[in-house]
This record gives C-alpha cells, sequence and structure tokens, in this order.
C-alpha cells in the first residue's frame, strides 16, 4: 500500500472543513445561533468580533513564503487587534528545551545585540509547534499563542500576570488546536498505511469515458463507530487527564482535536463533528458495554455537558459543582501550588457572570433570598452556599493533602495514582456532591477571613491576616480563608469500615444518599451516648484518619450538621409513627490550635470528612444544641 502524508490529506479536510460552522472563516456562512455563540465568552458576559480581538501581550509571529512557514518570531502584540491559534498541549523533555526563559527573551524577541549569542541558537520549535505553525498558515492565521513560548516561564511576576489572562486567551482564540493524539515525532501530522484506516474501502476511479484513473476511499461512519472512536481518541486522550488543560477546553469556543485517523471539531454550543460532518453522540460505554446513565455525570470532552446555565446566580452555584466535579480527578504535577491557579480562568468568568447576574437582581428591585444574598468565590467555592461544603471523595487510594489551601476546601485533597512502569502520578482526589434537594440549610456563614500564604513554604501567614485583600481571588493570592460558620456541633464516634454492601445500602437509603460512588469507604458513627447503636456513616478523607485504629482512637470528633432532610422515606423502619425519618447532612471537624488566629472567640476546626447521620438519639441531641459559630480552616 502507497503511503498517504497526513498533512496534505489535512489540508484537503480543512477546505471541506469551510462548509462546517464549527471551523467557519469570515467568509463562511454560519447558522445565526453558532455565529452568535461563536463570539461570545463562556459566561455571555462579553461580545466581541472574532476576526479582530485585542492580542496576547505576546505571539509568535509566522512569516510565511509559498503556503509554508518561512519564520517565526515571538512578538509584544499587547495593545494590537487581530486573530490567532491557541495551541493545548502536554508538555515534554522537548518543550523543556525551548521554553522562554529570561535569558533567550531577546533572542526570541530579535532585540538581543550580541553576534555569536548561544541562547539565540536555541531553537523556538519541536515538531508540535511546527505543525501548529504549519496549520495556521493553511488557515491564513498569521499569530499563534502557545504558553510555553509567549510566557516567561522563570519570571514569577510574568507568569502571575499572564496566567491570570488565559481565560481571555482561549476564549477569545479564532481557534484552538488541542493535541489529542500526536505521532511517534511528537507531531499532529504523520504517515500512515491506508490499510489502517477503519472502515475503508478502495474502488476504482474512472473518467467520463470508462478509463481508470486511480482510485478512491470510502469510509464507513456510522453514529456509535463515530462516538466510539472520538471517546477513545479524544475523550481518554492524556491531553483531557491533565488539570491545566481542563479550563482550556472548556474556555476555547472552538476546538479542532486531533484522533488516530481523523479529525474532530467543536464549538460551544453544539455536540463534537467529524471533520466530515458526523455528529458525535453522547453516549458513553462501561468497561463491560453497556451504557451508562448519561445524566448522572457530565463529561468534559463534551463541552455542552459541562456549560452551566448562567440565568441565574444559584444556577450559576450549582453548575460549578458540575465543573469542579470533572476536574477534581485530574493530573497536576505541581499540586499544591496549580490546585486551584489551574481552574481559575473557568472561575473568573463564572465570577462574572455572578457579578451580572447580582446587578440585574439589585437594579429589579427583586428581593428574593436566594438572589440578593452577595455570593463570592473563596478557596474554589461559591459561597453563601453551604451546600458547597458537602464534597464528597469518590474512589480510595493514599490521600495527600495540598499545603497552603483550607481543608474545608475540596481543594486541599490530592492523591497519587501508580502507571504502567511504576511512576507515581500526582492528581487531585475526585469528588461528586449528593445533597438532597429537600434538604434546608441548618449553618450560616457569618464571615470568612482571607489569610496570605508564602508562596514558598505554602504556609498560611494567620499573624498578618487582618486587613489582607488578595490581588486575585481566584488565583494563588486568594487560596486561603478561614470561615466562620454558626451551626449545631455535636460530639461523635467514628468506627471501623460497614462490614458488607447491604449495610453500606441500608444506611444510605436511610440517610437518603441516592448516588453509588464512595460507599465501599463508608465508617460506621455512633453517639457516645449509644456506642452500640449506628447512628449514621462518615466518608473520611484526611490523611491522618486512614485506618481503623486512628478513627477509633481519637474521642474528640464532632459532626457540623450543615443541612437537614426531613422527608427521608423509611421511619417505619426505625419504629416512628411517621413514614419520613430526619437525616442530617453533617460535616466531621477536629479541633485544632491555630497560633496568631484563634483567640476566645474563635474556635478552630479542621475538616475531616463529611456524611449523614440519623436516628433518635441524634434528633435529641440536635434538639437541645444551640448553634454556635466555629472557624473551619
Amino acid at each position: 500500500m502507497a503511503k498517504l502524508t497526513a498533512l496534505y490529506g489535512f489540508i484537503y479536510l480543512l477546505i471541506q472543513a469551510r462548509r462546517h460552522t464549527s471551523l467557519g472563516t469570515s467568509q463562511v456562512r454560519c447558522s445565526p445561533a453558532i455565529a452568535q455563540a461563536s463570539r461570545v465568552t463562556l459566561s455571555g458576559s462579553e461580545v466581541f468580533d472574532v476576526e479582530q480581538v485585542s492580542l496576547p501581550s505576546r505571539c509568535i509571529e509566522i512569516e510565511s513564503e509559498n503556503g509554508h512557514v518561512r519564520k517565526c518570531v515571538l512578538r509584544e502584540t499587547q495593545g494590537q487587534k487581530g486573530k490567532y491559534i491557541a495551541l493545548s498541549h502536554r508538555w515534554c523533555a522537548d518543550t523543556e528545551v525551548v521554553k522562554t526563559l529570561k535569558k533567550n527573551y531577546d533572542c526570541r524577541t530579535g532585540k538581543c545585540t550580541i553576534t555569536s549569542c548561544q541562547d539565540c541558537k536555541t531553537p523556538m520549535t519541536t515538531t508540535l509547534f511546527t505543525d501548529a505553525y504549519e496549520l495556521a498558515v493553511k488557515l491564513g492565521v498569521n499569530y499563534v499563542w502557545i504558553d510555553s513560548l509567549c510566557i516567561v516561564q522563570d519570571d514569577a511576576d510574568d507568569w502571575n500576570r499572564e496566567s491570570a489572562k488565559m481565560a481571555d486567551y482561549y476564549q477569545h482564540a479564532w481557534l484552538t488546536v488541542a493535541a489529542t493524539r500526536t505521532h511517534n515525532d511528537g507531531g499532529l501530522f504523520g504517515e500512515f498505511e491506508t490499510k489502517d484506516l477503519a472502515r475503508v474501502t478502495r474502488l476504482p476511479y474512472r473518467d467520463r469515458h470508462g478509463s481508470q484513473k486511480g482510485h478512491f476511499y470510502l469510509q464507513c461512519t456510522g453514529g456509535k463507530a463515530i462516538s466510539r472512536d472520538y471517546k477513545n481518541a479524544v475523550g481518554r486522550s492524556d491531553l483531557l487527564g491533565r488539570g491545566w488543560v481542563y479550563q482550556e477546553w472548556l474556555l476555547s469556543r472552538r476546538i479542532l482535536a486531533f484522533a488516530d485517523f481523523g479529525l474532530f471539531v467543536q464549538c460551544e454550543t453544539g455536540n463534537p463533528k467529524s471533520i466530515a460532518g458526523d455528529d458525535v453522540k453522547f453516549v458513553r460505554d462501561d468497561e463491560d458495554g453497556d451504557e451508562w446513565d448519561t445524566t448522572e455525570k457530565p463529561d468534559k470532552s463534551f463541552k455542552n455537558s459541562v456549560t452551566t446555565n448562567f440565568s441565574s446566580v444559584k444556577n450559576i452555584a450549582s453548575g460549578w459543582c458540575k465543573v469542579v466535579e470533572e476536574y477534581s480527578r485530574l493530573e497536576l504535577t505541581k499540586l499544591p501550588e496549580d490546585r486551584l491557579v489551574a481552574l481559575s480562568g473557568v472561575a473568573s468568568e463564572y465570577g462574572r457572570a455572578v457579578e451580572a447576574r447580582q446587578h440585574e437582581r439589585r437594579g429589579s428591585g427583586a428581593n428574593s433570598d436566594d438572589e440578593t444574598l452577595r455570593y463570592t468565590y473563596i478557596c474554589g467555592s461559591w459561597f453563601p452556599e453551604v451546600r458547597q461544603l458537602l464534597w464528597e471523595q469518590v474512589e480510595s487510594g493514599p490521600r495527600v493533602r495540598a499545603k497552603g489551601i483550607p481543608t474545608w476546601s475540596w481543594a486541599s485533597m490530592g492523591t497519587t495514582i501508580a502507571t504502567a512502569t511504576g511512576n507515581n502520578i500526582t492528581s487531585g482526589l475526585e469528588v461528586r456532591w449528593t445533597y438532597s434537594s429537600r434538604s434546608s440549610a441548618d449553618c450560616v456563614l457569618e464571615s470568612f477571613v482571607r489569610v496570605p500564604v508564602d508562596p514558598r513554604s505554602l504556609r498560611p501567614a494567620f499573624d498578618l491576616a487582618d486587613g489582607y485583600i488578595p490581588n486575585n481571588i481566584y488565583g494563588n493570592d486568594g487560596r486561603f480563608a478561614a470561615m466562620g460558620v454558626s451551626g449545631r456541633l455535636i460530639k461523635i464516634r467514628l468506627h471501623g469500615l460497614f462490614a458488607d454492601d447491604d449495610d453500606r445500602t441500608a444506611a444510605a437509603n436511610i440517610t437518603g444518599h441516592g448516588l453509588r460512588f464512595g460507599r465501599e469507604m463508608w465508617r460506621r458513627v455512633t453517639t457516645p451516648e449509644t456506642p452500640g447503636t449506628i447512628a449514621g456513616w462518615a466518608s473520611v478523607e484526611h490523611p491522618d484518619f486512614q485506618t481503623d485504629t486512628s478513627c477509633e482512637c481519637d474521642g474528640g470528633i464532632f459532626a457540623l450538621i450543615a443541612a437537614v432532610d426531613r422527608k427521608v422515606q423509611g421511619g417505619w423502619l426505625l419504629g416512628n409513627f411517621s413514614p419520613h425519618l430526619t437525616a442530617y447532612e453533617v460535616l466531621y471537624l477536629r479541633r485544632v490550635q491555630v497560633p496568631g488566629f484563634e483567640t476566645k472567640d474563635r474556635d478552630c476546626y479542621e475538616r475531616i470528612g463529611v456524611g449523614r447521620l440519623f436516628g433518635n438519639e441524634v434528633g435529641i441531641m440536635y434538639a437541645v444544641t444551640d448553634k454556635s459559630t466555629v472557624w473551619l480552616v
């Protein structure tokens, strides 16, 4: 079989793709809805001309000749208008070699005057970057933005400034090229045998006179086959397993993703499409081939499954939980440093939507309790939504704490995963929310104090907290806060894991926990007064409480009642006259000493887990316990 060069085939496909809205140029006619979506930011707070946007602070300018790249120069483009392509990729050894540093910055920008400068000889490209430049030339785009080249990597001030702008950079990009599949040389394009193409048939091509003039190829495209290819090549790609890439994917308006033998395009509002225009259906298969319930959990590779309804602040806060559920388990090389900042672009965009909705409500004179509360982003969550505290771990494994993030935040927890090669990969701890729509909040966020964190040790400087105002609440400046919560605090005891699945299922049913995940980590909970009677369950993520001995030896564990559900079915099972029983959604806490912050009015606690309580004994304790203020750190 003759080899086909993917680049030339791809150029042909790009010509065909100009007929499709997902890769439209200024000459393409898009449907009004898609055309509008391609010019609006994620939150809908900004409308812009996709052909003339404000360029990033720096871009790689591509000089071409005869349709090919001739030269690439790093340009300072702040304040200029134009269009550019952004590249979303995984860093590798080649990236480390070519990244922009202080010592080669003048060389990259053409300012170096040293004739024999060795840094000027350092290349500014890899095979992947070269392919991205060639692609830009074919599409008629002169600028490309690549993080490793356009941000000075050893300049902390520059990195902080530019990382805060990433939301705008990806949203305003004319196209984001996602390197979901690369070849052996690391590039986007390579050679492959026609026999390796899936579902391809070769047929003779004949001219109008019936004479054979070569061959042409037909590829079968079925809905399930296309969806399976997309899931395997894109949804399960190493690229989408990276924490930093998640926000690049969510914020980009138009994405071109690469598969083994094809391409997929996706805009903000529609499902992905193959380059031939075939829809990718939102269907997922488990390991046994059974179809999943796609309404249960979003799939980040389908942008519209994670996109939030921004019509109200309450919807925004709820939608944020979906975003975190997908992000929480992703890999981060520097977990403590990047856990929050790698999502800061999406968080700031949600913040714009929150501000817009709250401004509208104030302007209309509406006084709905939900809408007039002042929503604030604090360390990865939106408050005063108390339920944002009720995140639960999903899978078992080693537990590590991310320094410099409060224990009440989902962002504070990570884990390590062993690879097939024996290496350990650091990733975030996957979390989910399962609170009942019937329950009502029983504790109130009274106040919070933002605390500066030392950038080297990542230790919170509690003695400097008074009057501290972070420059950027979505970045590392706002990574720590102590939260004052008014609620009922009752003492409980932790025990070993439930004996079997029947016991776990019974505990879930009695407390209204409907989703089946993480139950193998549930521990039995009792009250000190009735240690022989189960009063609830606990999912404990704290690294110090991962064994039966550590849980059972510590008698200083408290449950902070966050919400109450009085309509759980099964009251008769506990001997109640009513068919309903009451379940209490709780945080499990341990008292800690915080020098420099704790005073006689500030009792500080750290979170050790989450769970639910039930039963008459708990009900009595709830009734006789007054609310007090505890500080979560």
